[in-house]
Order: C-alpha cells, then structure tokens, then sequence
C-alpha cells in the first residue's frame, strides 16, 4: 500500500525540515522521510555543537582575560566530560523544538531511507535495506545533504583519523592535531583546540592562504591572530597520505610544503578537506537527474530536469551552508505552491566563520571583483580604532566595504572581529534593498557599538570616516 502526500521530502536537515514547514503552512499535507535524526547533520554533528564547543572556548577566552579586567579568579580548568554534556544538552534542546514544530505543522515523519522509484514516488528500507514503505506525492523535494570528504586511500576511523562529524561529537581532546583544510571548517576546530589547551595545533592549506574563499586581507589578519595564539600555519602544503602511519596513539605524516617535505607527528589528525553531496543510492541515474559537478543540477526555482522533482541545500551545491539550505527548501516549496515571488540572490548570502576572530561577509572580494572587470572603491575601518572593541579590549579585526565606483552598488562586504557573524545580516539587509554605502553611513548607528565601524567603513568610502 503506498501513502500518498503532497509533497515529500528526502532528508529533514535545514533545507529538508524547513522545506515542509512550508509547504504546510501552504495548506499542503507533507511528509519528510529521513534515516537518522531530524535536523540533519547541522544540528546533530556540524553548525550546532561546533557553535557551543567554540562558545566554551570564548568563555575559557574571556575568564582567562579576567585579571586585565581588575577581576581575580583561580585559573580555569576545561572539564572535557562536562563540555561535552553541554554540548549535548544544546542538541537535545532544539531537536526537541524541531519535533514539536513537526507535530504542530501536522507533517509526516517517517523514518529510514528513501530510494527514488519514480520523480515523485519513493520506496523507503530501514537501516538493513528491508522495505517498510511506499511513498508518492505530487512533488518531491531532494534534501539529501553532503558527507566530509576523505583523502584520497586515507579512510575516517573517528579516533585518529577525524571528519568534522567525529571532531564537532567527540568527547575527548587531542594532546596535538594537526588540520587538513583551512576553510571555515578547519580554521574554526584550530581556533577551539587552541583556546581549549590543545598543546600543538598545526594546520595544513594546500591553497596558498587559508580561508581562500574570503577576501585576501581577511585571510591575512585571521592568520595573523592565530598564529600569535600559537596555532602553527602551512599554506601550499599538502599531506601524503600514503605517508601516514598509525600506532600506540599517534600518527606520523609527510607534508610537502613550499620549503620541501617535512615530518610532523600529532595524537590525532583531522580532515576539513570538503564536502560531498550525498546523492548514491537515491535512483537519481535511473531517473535521468542531470548532475553538475557531483551536484544536483537545478534551476534558479530549485527544479531539477525531471518534471516535479525539486533539489535544495548542499545536494544541490555551493555554498554548502545552513542558512541557504533552508532559503531554497522554502523557496522550493513555495514553488511548488505557486507563491514564489523571486529567486534568491546568491550575492547576498552571508559567509560567516566562527573562529576567534569572527569572520562575516558576503558578495565579492577586491581581488574577484577587480577580476571581474568592475571599477572598484574600497572603504576600509580598523576596529582599532573602534571604542567598543577597546572596551572589550580587542585590538584587531577590520570592517571593509567593496563597491562599484560608478553605481555605488554594494558588491562585497567583509568584517573580521568580534560578533562580526551577528553585524553581518545588517549588511546583507542593504544590499536586498539596494542602499548604497553613503546611506549606511548617514544612518545613526548607536554609540558605542561594534556597528559603527560597518558605519565608518561605509563611509571611508566618501571621505567621510571620522575616526579614521
């Protein structure tokens, strides 16, 4: 017997779940088949327990800044089981919100794993691939999302050998590690090892400066900040992992560096070298689902090539975020509805980097849009010279504006310091309203706040900047 929907969708992570919130509140009747636990890997082993592991880390920051302060407190001391309870209190709590909201909505949860039989028809097989249901609907919503990606003949034990799933769940810190991948990813697990006393964190960029997706003076400063922590950087550097050898709880690699190969020894290694989508075993082929780059081709209303088949969040490609994921499982659903208005502005979605220091931005660096053929303007605040981040005894980080000189328009912005992920959406704000710098700069930002220096930068632009 198959149960019959309006709309299905496959994986209930942060595209998938809020993709048939949607389509309920659209008086659709909805039903989300997923595996494991709902919420997807953000909420279970990525965005969600990576943010309060790095949220320990500012606090063992802050109380380690105490004495600066004229407060004395005895050293602190990080109780890794205890974390590890917060961290999965902090899961529990929103899982239990998304259930509820699930339940309110009145959608379908049914657990296991969808494989595709026709574009909107599914069989469903628990965990030992045994049939346990048959599901159709009129449209079909992809939600899959993406697994780390391994070096190539270097498998993920989970002990030694860690993804990012395994690091942001386990319950134990390393003696060393060392980082394959300086994305967000890998910068934001050095900045928290780092912080949380890890005696050796070296991290390993085979691009030549890490974050290489963000503007080049925000990958110059966050690597300035943590190498004065201690975290030790090489960037044109790959790992052999052939090299790589395991025993009596350490491992012994080879790193090909600009300055020749060198040796390094580390208790635990772990790779942020990437993601994949997840689209195996789904009967996407059998289907004819054109693909793009191991990605699911779609459209700029999130359909694929086959008629009433929809693809959102990271099976559907870059940027492999959160917060896309679920702007495109709720467009697709309005789509689906005939209630989408436009598509998304892809310009406009914010990066945001978690380490210490805070990375926040959106749209195009100098260096992309100089390449990109623009008459570029660049206004530029030192947050140096910011009196709030003096207050909280801060001395780096920058707010940087790119423009286009002719039209004003925003084409990048780019912030590195404290809450700068927070300051980001007010930029992004301006940018779907089409407000061009100079009307940033003459809206009063409260005083004293780290908002100003976004105020200021606009403003360098024109002369205007007044603490600059």
């Amino acid at each position: 017997m198959t149960d019959q929907f309006d709309v299905v969708v496959l994986g209930g992570g942060p595209g998938g779940y809020p993709a048939a919130v949607r389509a309920a509140q659209l008086g659709r009747r909805v039903a989300i088949v997923e595996g494991e636990q709902i919420g997807g890997m953000c909420l279970h082993r990525g965005c969600i327990p990576t943010k309060a592991l790095l949220h320990v880390a500012e606090t063992l920051r802050a109380l380690r800044d105490c004495a600066t302060l004229g407060i004395d407190v005895s050293t602190p001391r990080l109780d890794v089981g205890r974390m590890a309870g917060y961290r999965n209190s902090v899961i529990h709590r929103l899982h239990g919100g998304v259930q509820r909201l699930l339940r309110q909505h009145d959608i379908t949860v049914i657990k296991g794993w969808g494989h595709l039989v026709g574009p909107s028809s599914l069989e469903v097989v628990d965990e030992d691939a045994r049939p346990i249901a048959q599901v159709s609907g009129g449209d079909l919503i992809l939600a899959t999302g993406s697994r780390p990606r391994s070096l190539r003949g270097l498998a993920f034990d989970g002990s030694t050998i860690l993804s990012s799933d395994h690091a942001a769940t386990l319950d134990v810190l390393p003696e060393s590690i060392i980082i394959v991948g300086a994305g967000a990813v890998g910068v934001e697990f050095a900045s928290f090892y780092t912080d949380a006393g890890v005696a050796a964190v070296t991290l390993v960029e085979m691009l030549p400066r890490i974050l290489p997706m963000e503007d080049a003076e925000v990958s110059s400063e966050v690597e300035r900040q943590l190498k004065v922590r201690g975290v030790r950087i090489l960037t044109g550097a790959s790992v052999r992992s052939e090299s790589v050898v395991i025993g009596r709880g350490q491992l012994v690699c080879t790193v090909d560096s600009p300055d020749g190969p060198e040796q390094l020894h580390a208790s635990m290694m772990l790779v942020a070298a990437g993601r994949e989508a997840i689209t195996q075993d789904l009967g996407l082929e059998d289907l004819g689902v054109a693909f793009d780059g191991g990605f699911v081709r779609v459209d700029g209303w999130m359909r694929t090539n086959v008629p009433h088949l929809y693809a959102v969040g990271d099976v559907a490609g870059e940027p492999l975020l959160a917060h896309k994921a679920t702007a495109e499982g709720r467009l697709a659903a309005e789509v689906i509805a005939g209630q989408a208005e436009t598509p998304l502005r892809y310009d406009l979605i914010p990066r945001c980097t978690y380490s210490y220091p805070e990375v926040g931005s959106f749209g195009l660096s100098e260096e992309a849009a100089i390449a990109g053929g623009y008459s570029v303007a660049v206004g530029r605040f030192p947050l140096a010279a910011n009196s709030r981040s003096a207050i909280e005894h801060e001395r780096g980080g920058f707010v940087k504006f790119v423009m286009e000189s002719g039209t004003e328009q925003i084409l990048g912005l780019h912030a590195v310091g404290p809450t700068v992920c927070e300051l980001i959406a007010g930029g992004v704000i301006a940018g779907n309203l089409d407000s061009t710098p100079l009307e940033i700069a003459r809206s009063i930002h409260p005083h004293p706040t780290i908002s100003e220096a976004f105020a200021e930068a606009a403003a360098a632009l024109y002369g205007m900047a007044t603490h600059a």
